[in-house]
């Protein structure tokens, strides 16, 4: 199982039996994918590296309590899915290879979240830009409704809408107003 296609939404699924620490380690993900997130949206491939690195060591240790078979599998797979992109970041000075490689990673992410839900703390918003690769379109988690756009970065910062709010518990979602809708 792998995450949704760009312009594809993940499959709905029964909520698993999650334990806490999977939770959390899914809270750290977000926290570590954040700092990626608004360093491209900052135009910042240092800080973006770095973060990336960051967040690719985290998910070695990555805590997930006595969780086994199906679900196990699965948080094996999308962890697998983040690292491998993570590490592309991490490891190039392309600033636009970096912002396909973490839409993997905000795929493989959100899903995560999906699946399993995510420890309190910030909300979660899913973000969609309709112009990004061509068109395609791309969506991207982050922390609060103003748009900060990575695909684009201060070319088309605010390009975009935030689509939903992701809750706590797996597959809990709701729609999130948008204020401002699609602003370049």
């Amino acid at each position: 199982m792998m995450a949704a296609a760009p312009g594809e939404t993940a499959p709905v699924r029964a909520a698993l039996p999650v334990p806490p620490e999977l939770r959390d380690t899914v809270r750290a993900s977000f926290d570590r994918y954040i700092a990626v997130q608004e360093a491209l949206a900052d135009d910042d491939a240092a800080t973006a590296r770095a973060a990336a690195g960051a967040a690719r060591a985290a998910l070695e240790d990555a805590a997930t309590g006595p969780l086994s078979g199906a679900p196990l599998a699965t948080w094996q797979e999308l962890r697998d899915e983040m690292a491998a992109s993570l590490e592309v970041i991490r490891d190039t000075e392309d600033i636009e290879a970096m912002r396909v490689a973490f839409a993997a990673t905000s795929r493989s992410l959100e899903q995560a979240v999906r699946e399993f839900g995510i420890a309190p703390g910030d909300p979660v918003f899913v973000a969609h830009c309709p112009m990004a690769f061509d068109f395609a379109g791309e969506d991207w988690l982050q922390r609060d409704e103003e748009i900060a756009n990575p695909y684009f970065g201060a070319s088309m910062l605010r390009c975009g809408t935030v689509e939903e709010e992701l809750t706590g518990s797996p597959q809990a979602s709701q729609a999130a107003p948008t204020a401002a809708g699609h602003i370049h």
